[in-house]
């Protein structure tokens, strides 16, 4: 097939995306009139895009022509890449104002039964409560988000056949541009600490060794009396960070998948904005960011599989900070609903007069 018209091909795929939505996560989505800004130059870029290709297919004589195609491509790939990026911020924000909510709840709930709770189980040392993990879904590029990405990067495949030196530089020019930042961000090694690697050995050496105390630990509570007995957790004291109020490590099959922290919230929420400058200057810039004023606060940093989380409800008194290394967390909810179903099936069985 004639490459122009693989050129042309995916032109006319990233205009066909451009009205679309670009990212979605269940069903919420978002399209490039939300976004606004520099997004709207995806509605002309493409155009100008299937021209310069039309031009390519009927006139490939035309002087300087590949400098035009390329600077188009590599164009269209960073806005489109920056977008996408963007409307998955914006989804993610949706999801994080329902899940902080959800967190808040499950924290009330938690609090008030802990009032009229004996305190047995923690006593006994069988389990601990903790918040239950939200099965919400991570937003992803949505089917026009695709086109516009994959129709950019085959229009710079096309260049780079048709002028090979001068493609060659301009992917160059365009990865470095539309790579994504968090890639090369620190990953999180609380205590030096690893998640997805270390052990629980490793964790309660590194408690030890900063003078913490392990005050509870078993397994997680799925609902009731139900258990998972595949994810640990262990309430830590002591540790040496300042204005800590408690930690809580979380394995699964003994692997290291998250680390909590509390600390306090007062009515200026000035804990949230000391932790999120100390965030920051350690991680760099965040994925997203909401102040908590007249809305939950919420910072998140990605490096790789590894999520920090701070965040304060705006009526509450913690501030908390959480790092999870995202594959374990998830197959751990897994877990939890496998658990919780066979328990509830057991249960079932049993209960003649049901």
């Amino acid at each position: 097939m004639n490459i122009m018209l693989i050129g042309l091909a995916c032109a006319v795929a990233a205009l066909v995306g451009a009205f679309l939505p670009i990212a979605a996560a269940g069903p919420l989505y978002v399209n490039i009139g939300h976004m606004g800004g520099a997004a709207w130059l995806l509605y002309v870029i493409p155009v100008v895009s299937v021209a310069l290709w039309l031009v390519a297919v009927y006139r490939p004589e035309v002087k300087h022509l590949s400098v035009w195609l390329a600077a188009v491509a590599i164009g269209g790939l960073i806005t489109g890449a920056v977008t996408v990026r963007g409307g998955m911020g914006h989804v993610n924000s949706f999801l994080a104002m329902e899940r902080n909510f959800n967190e808040s709840t499950a924290r009330f709930q938690q609090e008030f039964n802990r009032m009229f709770d004996d305190g047995s189980p923690l006593q006994e040392n069988q389990a601990m409560v903790t918040r239950e993990e939200e099965s919400l879904p991570s937003a992803r590029p949505a089917l026009g988000g695709l086109l516009i990405l994959g129709g950019y990067l085959g229009m710079t495949g096309a260049v780079l056949a048709r002028r090979k030196r001068l493609a060659a530089a301009a992917a160059m020019l365009a990865i470095c541009f539309a790579v994504r930042p968090g890639f090369a961000a620190e990953q999180p090694r609380p205590f030096g600490l690893i998640l997805g690697s270390s052990t629980k050995q490793d964790a309660l050496k590194a408690i030890q060794t900063e003078g913490g105390t392990v005050t509870r630990a078993g397994n997680r509570i799925v609902s009731g009396e139900i258990i998972n007995p595949a994810v640990e957790g262990m309430i830590v004291e002591g540790l040496k960070i300042e204005g800590l109020q408690e930690a809580r490590f979380w394995f699964m099959g003994g692997t290291l998948m998250a680390i909590d922290y509390d600390f306090p919230a007062s009515m200026s929420k000035a804990e949230f904005y000391r932790l999120f400058d100390q965030l920051r200057e350690k991680y760099g810039k965040q994925a997203q960011f909401r102040a908590p004023r007249l809305a939950d606060g919420l910072a998140v940093w990605k490096a790789g599989s590894v999520e920090t989380r701070l965040s304060v409800p705006w009526v509450a008194s913690t501030t908390a900070v959480t790092y999870r290394h995202l594959p374990l967390w998830k197959k751990a909810a897994a877990e939890d609903k496998k658990v919780y179903e066979q328990e509830t099936r057991a249960a079932a069985r049993r209960q003649k007069g049901l």
